[in-house]
C-alpha cells in the first residue's frame, strides 16, 4: 500500500519480513505562480528513505492476550460492543444501498425502516425501542 502526502511519501509491504514499512522524502511540488504555461514546471523532490524499528508480534496473540486481560478486569475492551453495533450498522446500510443500486442509504434511515421489530438478518440487534444506538447518523452508499 502506498500512501502520498504533500510532504511524504508511505509504502507499507506486509510481506516484506522485516522493514514493512518506508517512509520516502520524496514529493513533487507546483510552482506557486505562474504567468503562462511555458512558465509551469513541476520542482521533483527527492530526499532520505527512513525505515522506522517496528516490532514485529503476532496479531492473533495480542487479541488473544487482550481478551484474556479483559476478562481478568485488568483492561477494557479495545472494541466493544458499541463499536461492534457501529459496523453492523455500517455494513446493513452498505447491504441495503447495494440493494438499491447504489442509492445513498443513511444508518438512521435503515432503523426507520426495521423498526426495531427483530425482522431480517439480523436486523433488529440495533436498537432499543425502536431507536438506533449510535451516536450519529453515518451516510453509506456502495457504487459497484
Amino acid at each position: 500500500m502506498t500512501v502520498v502526502g504533500s510532504k511524504r511519501m508511505i509504502v507499507y509491504d506486509d510481506m516484506e519480513p522485516l522493514e514493512k514499512l518506508r517512509i520516502y522524502d520524496t514529493r513533487v511540488e507546483a510552482p506557486p505562480h505562474y504567468d503562462s504555461f511555458a512558465e509551469f514546471t513541476y520542482s521533483y523532490h527527492y530526499g532520505d528513505v527512513y525505515v522506522p524499528c517496528i516490532k514485529q508480534e503476532e496479531p492473533l496473540k495480542l487479541e488473544c492476550q487482550h481478551f484474556l486481560e479483559c476478562i481478568r478486569g485488568q483492561c477494557v475492551p479495545l472494541a466493544d460492543g458499541r463499536r461492534g453495533l457501529e459496523v453492523v450498522s455500517i455494513l446493513e446500510a452498505a447491504t441495503e444501498s447495494l440493494r438499491q443500486r447504489g442509492v445513498s442509504v443513511t444508518t438512521e434511515a435503515l432503523a426507520k425502516s426495521n423498526n426495531g421489530n427483530g425482522d431480517g438478518a439480523g436486523r433488529g440487534n440495533n436498537h432499543d425501542n425502536g431507536r438506533l444506538i449510535m451516536p450519529a447518523a453515518m451516510r453509506v452508499k456502495v457504487v459497484a
